[in-house]
């Protein structure tokens, strides 16, 4: 499905700008072999100076720990122990509950291995701030550098649009691209 890009303008100048919504996964490679996915972000890079994909901040680690204490807890039940014994010896893989922890595991290690910081995917400048725009479509939380607040423009609906499809990028545990 074909998607408008978002078209940006600032209220204090002449920026023109625009922000390209793509499907892109982040996989982080830690050096033990490990991979781990992640979404990203779209936030502006004043390295740059333009909106650009970027890496997601991270969930806070409390509930991901919550999370996973309560799977921990399911799985030592007798009644899942023994589920668990069958599917091994039919040679089933892991279960819903094994994947989700698995899943669980790799968000708890990449939130402590890259902290708050965002890296952009594009300059690898850590440099940047969210976009996040109210509902009359002026971003909140960031000011452009003469002052301006960035405005979400309405969209062309005649305009051409682009079929994206899914990316992956590679990344280390320092949040910089694999070549």
């Amino acid at each position: 499905m074909s998607m408008p890009d978002g078209r940006l303008s600032c209220t204090a100048c002449d920026y023109r700008g625009f922000m390209v919504f793509r499907r892109i996964t982040l996989a982080y490679h830690f050096a033990d072999g490990t991979t781990v996915d992640a979404p990203r972000d779209i936030r502006w890079c004043s390295d740059c100076g333009n909106p650009r994909d970027t890496e997601s901040s991270q969930p806070a680690l409390e509930p991901l720990q919550a999370e996973l204490d309560a799977l921990k807890a399911s799985s030592a039940t007798p009644r899942y122990q023994v589920k668990r014994w069958f599917s091994r010896l039919f040679g089933l893989g892991a279960d819903d509950l094994q994947k989700r922890a698995d899943e669980l595991r790799g968000q708890i290690r990449l939130a402590k291995a890259r902290g708050d910081e965002c890296r952009c995917l594009t300059c690898a400048g850590v440099h940047t701030f969210p976009l996040t725009f109210d509902e009359n479509g002026v971003c909140t939380g960031f000011q452009h550098d003469c002052g301006g607040h960035l405005k979400l423009d309405p969209p062309d609906m005649d305009a051409p649009r682009f079929n994206y499809g899914r990316e992956t990028i590679h990344l280390d545990e320092a949040g910089k691209r694999i070549q």
